[in-house]
Parts: C-alpha cells; structure tokens; sequence
C-alpha cells in the first residue's frame, strides 16, 4: 500500500519516460505547464486511438480483399482450368490474408 506522504516519482514506464513528472516538481508548475502537460498527453492519446483505429480499418480491408481473392478463386477454379492466373491470385490472397490476421491479432493480443 503506498503512503500518502510518499508520492510516486515516476510513471509506469520509467523514470525516463517522456510523461514521467515528479509528484513533487508538479505542485511547484505554473497552471500554463499545467495546460501543455494536458495538451500534450490529450493530443498523443487522440494520435494513438486514430492510428489504431485506421491501422485496424486498413487491415481489415485487405484480410476481406484477401479473403474474397480466395473465394472467388475457388469458384473459378470450379468452372474451368486455367491454372496460371489462379496459381498468382491464390498466391495474393493467402498473403494479403495472412498479413492481415497477423497483424490484427498482434496489435490486438497486448
């Protein structure tokens, strides 16, 4: 349990971490630090919801775009037998879903 008159002097990542303020040095800044310590870590945590909300848009796309490949390789497979077109197709669409549902899974495993 950690005392009220001990306050932390360091963030979860690190004393050197670009958000690290001491508990200690923040009751002697200046309300305008105040406002660009907010600023800065409410514009970095908007940038990161953003980019991961469009990386993750991105990456479904392409696994659909992958899977449809696919399918629809499948299904012209079934109907003649040209095999060289399919062979790149197949070849596109197991690497663009493939790609996709590892990064997927990697960005959202933790």
């Amino acid at each position: 349990m950690v005392s009220d008159s001990t306050p932390p002097t360091e963030s979860p990542d690190g004393p050197d971490s670009p958000g690290a303020v001491d508990v200690a040095d923040a009751v002697e800044m200046a309300p305008a630090d105040y406002y660009e310590l907010t600023y800065r870590a409410t514009r970095a945590a908007l940038w990161d919801v953003l980019g991961t909300a469009t990386w993750t848009l991105f990456l479904l796309a392409a696994g659909l775009l992958g899977f449809y490949a696919l399918v629809a390789n499948g299904l012209a497979l079934a109907g003649d037998g040209g095999y060289a077109g399919h062979a790149v197709a197949l070849g596109i669409g197991v690497l663009l879903f493939g790609f996709a549902a590892v990064r997927l899974y990697g960005l959202y495993r933790g």
